[in-house]
């Protein structure tokens, strides 16, 4: 079976997103998602080892609900 090449979804598409790309997504920084991910009791990231991943969805909704960050 021949290998099929992955396809790139547009970031309002991805489930998953890394911290560049939700910062390209919201405007915010890099770092400011990375600092805001790391606190205990965030429901809206996903560790894949050292890697942090953001649940776009659930980010999209804190940002929402949220007045200050």
């Amino acid at each position: 079976m021949p290998y099929k090449k992955s396809v790139e979804l547009p970031l309002d598409r991805k489930i998953l997103l890394t911290a560049q790309e939700a910062a390209t997504l919201t405007g915010l920084g890099r770092d400011k998602i990375r600092r805001m991910g790391q606190a205990p009791g965030c429901t809206w990231t996903l560790w894949n080892g050292s890697k942090l991943m953001i649940k776009r969805e659930a980010f999209v909704e804190f940002l929402t609900q949220t007045n200050a960050l």
